[in-house]
C-alpha cells in the first residue's frame, strides 16, 4: 500500500500545498453548500421579501407625499408652479380617504401606461403589455373627452384640477 503524501507542515506557508494536502473535497463541499437548492430557495425567498417590502415602502411614501400635499393645500410643489389645485367636485378640500382613492386609481392608470410601454419596448408579454398600455391610454385620455377635463382617477375619486387665477402685481405688493 502506498502511503498518502502529507504536506500538512507546509500547508500554512503555501495555499497550493494546503489544497493538495486537503484534496479537492473542501472546495467542492463549500461550493455544494453555497449552491444547495434549499439554501438558494431561502435566499430567493428573502430577496423576494426584501423587494416586496421596498415596493410597499415606496407606495406608502408616495401616498404620504401626495396625500399630505392634497389634504394640506390641494397642491404639490409642481402644482404650485403651474397654479393648479386639487379639489372635490363640490369645491371642498380633499380628505385622506379621497386622496387614497385618487392615488390608487392614478397608480393603476399611469402604471398601466408605463408598464405597458416598457413591456412593448422589451418585446415581453406583448398582448398583456398592449392591454395595459391601452387601459392606461384610455384612462388618461379620458380627460380629452370629459367636458371638465377630468381623468378617470378624478372621476373615481370625485375630484377635479382647478387652474387658479394669476395674482396681479398689486396683490402681491409689487406696485
Amino acid at each position: 500500500m502506498l502511503a498518502r503524501l502529507s504536506f500538512a507542515p507546509l500547508a500554512k506557508k503555501d495555499p497550493l500545498k494546503r489544497f493538495l494536502s486537503d484534496g479537492p473535497a473542501p472546495p467542492v463541499q463549500a461550493l455544494a453548500q453555497v449552491t444547495h437548492p434549499a439554501r438558494l430557495a431561502a435566499l430567493a425567498d428573502r430577496r423576494r421579501l426584501v423587494e416586496a417590502t421596498l415596493r410597499a415602502w415606496l407606495l406608502l411614501i408616495g401616498y404620504g407625499f401626495f396625500g399630505w400635499s392634497w389634504t394640506r393645500s390641494g397642491r404639490t410643489p409642481g402644482m404650485l408652479a403651474w397654479k393648479l389645485q386639487l379639489r372635490r367636485t363640490d369645491g371642498s378640500a380633499v380628505r385622506w380617504p379621497v386622496a387614497l382613492l385618487r392615488y390608487a386609481a392614478a397608480l393603476l392608470s399611469w402604471g398601466g401606461l408605463v408598464i405597458g410601454a416598457i413591456g412593448l419596448a422589451m418585446m415581453r408579454h406583448v398582448p398583456l403589455s398592449l392591454a395595459l398600455m391601452c387601459c392606461g391610454v384610455l384612462s388618461v385620455g379620458w380627460s380629452l373627452l370629459d367636458p371638465r377635463r377630468r381623468a378617470l382617477h378624478d372621476l373615481v375619486a370625485g375630484t377635479e384640477m382647478v387652474l387658479l387665477p394669476r395674482l396681479r402685481s398689486s396683490a402681491i405688493g409689487m406696485g
